[in-house]
């Protein structure tokens, strides 16, 4: 399944119903659209104070 494929799937299903937990934050497709991501990891790198820590 292709990033784009996975961005309409996200978009078209909203958040979980009863997930009330104020410290996640869901961004949607449209937040991505404009990096125009290829992979999984291009989409974490553009996330506001996310840090991927390859070990």
């Amino acid at each position: 399944m292709n990033i784009f494929a996975c961005l309409v799937y996200a978009d078209q299903h909203g958040p979980v119903a009863g997930s009330d937990n104020d410290e996640i934050v869901a961004y949607p497709s449209s937040f991505f659209q404009r990096y125009q991501p290829n992979t999984a990891l291009d989409m974490v790198n553009v996330l506001p104070g996310f840090q991927v820590d390859e070990g």
